[in-house]
């Protein structure tokens, strides 16, 4: 089976190649922000067809954005879903040292936790509350 981020970007450098193709990252960027733009008013509409449409071209014109900053765009969602398990895990770890269970806590109360485990790695020193 083909990785379909890697058909993405195949698909582009072949476009790209023929010259169909930005002449920039910031076409790339605002085809992506019109793609995610298009998704909400998908999303709103409620049509499951035409949401599913429309994240695949989201996702489509991210690849095409990694390609014009040169990154592997799976290597990069791979390194970002590592990075939510640690924090996440990190959030499970501090809400049963507060003696709850993550069930028992409000969106708000782990959103706060998350953002405390984040500014820890990012080398702020806010307390995990």
């Amino acid at each position: 089976m083909i990785d379909a981020l890697w058909e993405a970007r195949e698909l582009q450098l072949a476009a790209a190649r023929v010259g169909f193709d930005w002449p920039d990252a910031r076409g790339a960027m605002s085809k992506l922000r019109e793609e995610v733009d298009e998704l909400d008013r998908a999303m709103a509409d409620g049509a499951h067809e035409q949401i599913c449409s429309e994240l695949g071209d989201v996702l489509f014109s991210v690849v095409n954005v990694s390609r014009f900053v040169s990154a592997d765009a799976a290597e990069s969602l791979r390194a970002s879903s590592r990075k939510f398990s640690v924090r996440f895990a990190g959030v499970q770890e501090e809400v049963a040292r507060s003696g709850r269970r993550i069930e028992e806590c409000s969106l708000e109360e782990l959103d706060s936790v998350w953002d405390a485990m984040k500014n820890r790695e990012t080398g702020g020193d806010r307390p995990v509350q």
